[in-house]
């Protein structure tokens, strides 16, 4: 009888395990977007700790300030990541020059200065038809992400993250830094 009993319920979680995994659809592993967003800004995080700024905004993108390595005052493309939502793969990408052609062409690290920042995104997109970005998942299983700048917060992007029929908001901000106390 024990044995029986021990068949059924093996049977019946094989079977529930069998049927959650046979589901092929991203959307469907998660849908959670405030889980996502969380997701996504600790990755940022930890890819760019040293963040300065959010640059420039459009409706699906936005242009990261990730760290100042080069001290010249002005805006690196080694220094930029694009935050972009591929729809076709529902997932929310971080796109960065990627080193190895960094390493073969110098040049392409180009400086920005402030007017020129919408150039930027022309030069991603002539960077990715070339294979010269690296892109990393910052969160996936989304419907959309739209980026905006709250009032009065220069530097800053505010993203939407939907998933099903919910939605949530994420500030994406540098750390401020902290002085120590005396």
């Amino acid at each position: 009888m024990a044995v029986l009993l021990l068949g059924i319920v093996s049977a019946a979680i094989v079977a529930f395990l069998g049927a959650a995994s046979s589901r092929g659809s991203r959307m469907l592993r998660l849908s959670d977007p405030a889980l996502e967003a969380v997701v996504a800004i600790r990755r940022l995080g930890t890819i760019a700790p040293n963040m300065r700024c959010v640059l420039l905004v459009e409706e699906t993108r936005a242009l990261v300030w990730m760290s100042d390595d080069n001290p010249n005052l002005a805006v690196n493309l080694s220094e930029v990541g694009l935050l972009r939502f591929e729809s076709a793969d529902a997932e929310l990408l971080l796109e960065t020059l990627d080193r190895a052609a960094l390493l073969a062409d110098p040049a392409l690290d180009t400086a920005f200065d402030r007017n020129d920042y919408a150039a930027l995104f022309e030069e991603f997109d002539q960077l990715r038809s070339s294979g010269s970005l690296t892109q990393r998942v910052l969160a996936e299983a989304l419907q959309s992400i739209d980026f905006d700048v709250p009032t009065g917060a220069e530097g800053t992007a505010r993203a939407r993250f939907r998933a099903s029929e919910y939605e949530t908001l994420a500030v994406i901000a540098p750390i401020p830094l902290e002085l120590p106390l005396r």
